[in-house]
């Protein structure tokens, strides 16, 4: 079941990365001349985001697997720590965190 589980994860991290390697999310047409640098800086930016997300899963479904499975988890055959998962735990809580406080923030300001 611990195998499933990290198989799963894994895939379900590669499936949601595809749209963002092959460059097929919805971009608006150019508006100004600024609009072809914004577009590249938005285009690295998901490209970033797309393969921290990745690794950040995949490290995911290793320690979970491992902690299923019933031994200590490895990648790569390193020793996978409390303090590694820590750091994981700490980068899936970020985006989300930070959206909502910059929400927050948004709808605090007046007009």
């Amino acid at each position: 079941m611990g195998k499933f589980f990290a198989v799963t994860i894994i895939v379900i991290a590669i499936l949601s990365a595809i749209p963002i390697v092959r460059h097929t999310w919805w971009m608006a047409p150019d508006i100004s001349t600024h609009g072809a640098p914004i577009d590249e800086q938005m285009s690295e930016t998901m490209a970033e985001a797309g393969i921290s997300f990745l690794a950040s899963q995949i490290l995911l479904a290793v320690f979970m697997g491992g902690l299923m499975v019933g031994r200590t988890p490895e990648y790569l055959k390193q020793r996978l720590h409390a303090r590694h998962m820590k750091l994981v735990g700490l980068y899936i809580l970020a985006l989300p965190i930070a959206v909502l406080v910059g929400t927050a923030v948004a709808m605090a300001m007046p007009g």
